[in-house]
């Protein structure tokens, strides 16, 4: 179940899945009558209501209802039982589907294959599950998130036609608490460790937003002109060197001056920015470093989960899923043969076959050069 995922369709699906689930108690009839006030025989039509925004007002209600049903929960939805890793460890391993890469996406897709009836096996290159997800427990007194720690979004907004994140729903149905974040993001200075005055910082945010944009429109003209694309970093670093005074005439000599502040800040913001975009600013393309901004993202405020965001992960991987996981188990080969049957070795000489492979690994696993 896909609650607000995309911007056109899912919604049609969701509505679709709540009323073959629930719809055949009397109950169920009675509450998806009132939640879902839209019209499902004409799919199209409920598109175009999706795109002018008057449907939007009917997701909260579509939200809810999945919650209170338990739709697509990770704890009342168990997959069917399946073989164990012991019974799938044996010779001549064959499974309909085999899964690379055990994060969110790996294990939502196996509850998903598990519902259907599908055989499965998930095979994790690391020694724990969860990918980029990962609550420490151990190093201080309370949970700290190392990857993942922000659900970005917990609410239906129809005036920016956005969708909670859909982490929320699982947290919800899992009975998880969210501690809810304030507008408020006070900046520290790591030199004096005081915190920067609200004048200092959002005149150094709006001249950074001034680089931004003075980026994009060189990347505007850049394919207008049909150059090459160049690094986001590069080009910053060159606006801040030729094109805006007010960077220019910043200074470090003292530490302790307004304008090594003015720096520092400007660091944080491109270090920010870079943690946005997971990789080093000259590693990043200037044409494409923003392309998901039209989608506009979630609506809401934000939070973060209380106990860590690994207890989702938990969930996902409850139940048969575990047993059909095998972790530290590093796939180097994934081949077709001419029956188109694929055939995938790991590193340890062990061969799965399978009808089809589902990879869910970042593109930064597979563009890394392992010869």
């Amino acid at each position: 179940l896909r609650i607000g995922m995309s911007r056109e369709g899912d919604i049609v699906t969701t509505v679709h899945v709540v009323e073959q689930e629930v719809a055949s108690t009397k109950e169920g009839k009675a509450r998806l009558n009132q939640a879902v006030p839209v019209k499902m025989a004409d799919d199209s039509a409920l598109g175009t209501a999706t795109r002018t925004g008057q449907a939007d007002e009917n997701e909260q209600d579509v939200f809810d209802f999945a919650v209170e049903f338990d739709m697509a929960s990770a704890q009342h939805a168990p997959p069917p039982e399946s073989t164990t890793r012991s019974e799938a460890e044996s010779s001549n391993e064959s499974v309909q589907v085999v899964i690379i890469g055990g994060g969110v996406a790996g294990l939502t897709a196996a509850r998903h294959l598990g519902l259907h009836g599908i055989t499965y096996t998930l095979l994790e290159a690391r020694e724990r599950l969860g990918g980029r997800v990962f609550t420490d427990h151990s190093t201080f007194s309370v949970p700290v998130d190392l990857g993942a720690s922000l659900i970005t979004g917990t609410k239906v907004d129809p005036e920016k036609q956005t969708r909670p994140d859909p982490s929320t729903l699982l947290c919800q149905q899992l009975g998880l608490k969210m501690h809810m974040l304030d507008g408020e993001c006070p900046i520290y200075d790591g030199y004096d460790g005081e915190p920067v005055s609200l004048k200092l910082d959002h005149e150094v945010e709006g001249h950074f937003n001034q680089l931004l944009d003075a980026a994009m429109q060189r990347a505007l003209e850049d394919m207008a002109n049909g150059e090459e694309d160049r690094s986001l970093g590069h080009e910053l670093y060159r606006l801040q060197k030729s094109h805006l005074s007010y960077f220019d005439a910043m200074t470090t000599e003292r530490k302790d001056s307004e304008n090594a502040c003015r720096r520092r800040l400007l660091e944080w913001h491109l270090a920010n920015l870079e943690y946005g975009c997971s990789a080093q600013l000259e590693k990043v393309s200037l044409a494409q470093w923003n392309q998901d901004d039209e989608y506009g993202g979630f609506g809401g405020p934000h939070c973060m989960i209380v106990g860590g965001y690994s207890q989702v992960v938990d969930a996902l991987a409850s139940g048969a899923v575990m047993n059909n996981c095998r972790l530290s188990s590093v796939v180097k080969r994934v081949a077709w043969d001419k029956e188109d049957v694929c055939e995938v070795t790991l590193e340890n000489g062990h061969k799965i076959r399978a009808e089809r492979v589902l990879v869910t690994i970042p593109l930064g696993c597979l563009k890394v050069d392992t010869s």
